[in-house]
């Protein structure tokens, strides 16, 4: 993300944070006891230099902190346990239906279930991938 978007993206967070755009910088300053430059700066697409305030910034207007340095959304972390109802719900699939799947089919079925919406629906979002074979 160059310069502008990321002024762009704050300013929209910010936006929805419910920081007016008048006196927006003001607000900033107010809010985080930072310079009125800085916070100029943050709305023009600049980034804070120091990462505990970069961090307090997002922590204060709820702001993704990975997507406002990178320009991307953070990668979905899943915790263990979700992992592992993913992996017995897909192998107890498998003996109860005794269809063996392949390395890809698992794989594929197991990112499909772990990131599915709704873990109740896990056998259904399995009977879709074995029709996509």
């Amino acid at each position: 993300m160059n310069k502008l978007e990321r002024a762009d993206w704050f300013n929209k967070a910010l936006d929805i944070a419910g920081v007016p755009q008048w006196g927006r910088s003001a607000s900033l300053v107010q809010s985080l006891g930072c310079s009125p430059a800085t916070a100029q700066g943050w709305c023009r697409g600049s980034l804070p230099s120091d990462p505990v305030v970069l961090i307090q910034v997002c922590d204060t207007f709820q702001i993704d902190l990975y997507k406002w340095v990178n320009g991307e959304d953070r990668p979905t972390a899943y915790s263990h346990k979700a992992i592992i109802t993913a992996v017995e719900t897909l192998k107890t699939f498998e003996i109860d239906s005794e269809i063996t799947l392949s390395p890809k089919q698992f794989a594929k079925m197991f990112a499909a279930i772990l990131s599915a919406s709704d873990t109740g629906n896990a056998l259904e979002v399995i009977g879709q991938a074995l029709s996509q074979k």
